[in-house]
C-alpha cells in the first residue's frame, strides 16, 4: 500500500472516532482526500478495484453496489 494512502486511511480514522465521540473533526476534508487517494490508487492500478471498494465499505463507510452482468 502507498504511504499516501496509508497516511490518509490513519487521519480518517481519527476522524470518525471524533465525529463517532461528537468531537469538532476535518471529517469532510479526510473524507475526500481519503476518497480522492484509493481513487488514485485505483487508476493507477497499484490496488485493485476490489481492494478499493473494500477501503471504501472500512473506511468510508460506503457500500458498493454491485455490478450485474447480462
Amino acid at each position: 500500500m502507498p504511504k499516501y494512502l496509508a497516511k490518509a486511511i490513519e487521519q480518517m480514522k481519527v476522524s470518525w472516532e471524533k465525529d463517532d465521540n461528537g468531537e469538532p473533526s476535518d471529517w469532510s476534508d479526510d473524507f475526500c482526500e481519503l476518497q480522492s487517494c484509493i481513487n488514485i490508487a485505483e487508476v493507477e492500478q497499484i490496488i485493485s478495484s476490489e481492494q478499493a471498494n473494500q477501503l471504501r465499505e472500512k473506511y468510508l463507510r460506503i457500500r458498493s453496489i454491485p455490478v450485474i452482468q447480462k
